[in-house]
């Protein structure tokens, strides 16, 4: 029994980082953190009830099933109905996450990306889809692993801490 209790703080230890700073695998190139958040979703008013989102996906076509992939995803988890809105938008758009390939770095490869939460919008840049892939399963592991429920979670805050991966 201790030792199964061991166990789990030691991977608890292990998956939060150690002073805060998160854990993702693979470990990118490069990281860096900030203060602050970015709120994905309020918790739910009626839980249970659906709802619209107010952070919406914006997405080009390169990254349209992985934004539909993710907005089904959270919507088990959180109860809210992400809109996945197809868009050729660049930049940052203020309360939203953007998947995009455009004007991306095309030295990172065709599955690396750049991955920058600020706390009014999220970006996704990659020079491929699959980039865009591997930048949602980065993003997903700096949201509390209740995200990945499957069934609405109360009590738990959805906020991705500000990070440029």
């Amino acid at each position: 029994m201790i030792s199964r209790i061991l166990s789990v703080a030691v991977w608890l230890l292990a998956a939060t980082g150690f002073a805060g700073t998160p854990t993702l695998i693979p470990l990118p190139q490069q990281m860096q953190i900030r203060p602050g958040v970015f709120t994905l979703c309020p918790p739910q008013l009626i839980p249970g009830a659906p709802a619209h989102a107010t952070t919406k996906l914006f997405v080009d076509a390169l990254s349209q099933e992985t934004g539909q992939c993710l907005a089904a995803l959270l919507l088990k988890s959180t109860g809210y109905k992400f809109e996945v809105v197809t868009n050729s938008t660049a930049g940052p758009v203020a309360g939203a996450i953007l998947l995009t390939t455009v004007n991306a770095n095309t030295n990172l490869g065709t599955e690396g990306y750049e991955l920058t939460v600020a706390p009014d919008s999220v970006v996704v840049r990659a020079p491929a889809a699959a980039g865009v892939f591997y930048a949602v399963q980065s993003l997903l592991q700096l949201l509390p692993p209740q995200v990945l429920a499957p069934r609405p979670v109360q009590g738990v805050a959805c906020t991705i801490p500000l990070v440029y991966i």
